[in-house]
């Protein structure tokens, strides 16, 4: 029987291909955890990997992971609903946008 595991959001070709255009765009990045959010038909689903973790942009020799050029936030520690326009703008004006 084969796998039938749907990808995660991490492992996803469209997630995967707008980080890389994101990025190439100078758009500013930022990665969102949704844990804890309660989904209506599952509940609460189980912690994820943060997609930017894969990523690294090499400068000088010198690789640096997403993870360190990118602010991760909280869905549900950080407040999602009120702050993710800041957010946004924080990601957009750290991109020289």
């Amino acid at each position: 029987m084969p796998n039938s595991r749907r990808p995660t959001t991490y492992e996803r070709p469209w997630v995967l291909h707008e980080i890389k255009r994101s990025h190439e765009l100078r758009k500013g990045l930022l990665a969102i955890d949704l844990f804890g959010v309660k989904y209506p038909q599952t509940g609460i689903g189980t912690q994820g990997s943060n997609p930017l973790s894969y990523w690294q942009e090499t400068a000088n020799g010198v690789e640096k992971p997403f993870t360190a050029l990118c602010k991760t936030y909280s869905w549900v520690n950080d407040d999602g609903y009120r702050n993710m326009p800041t957010w946004i703008e924080t990601a957009a004006i750290a991109a020289g946008r």
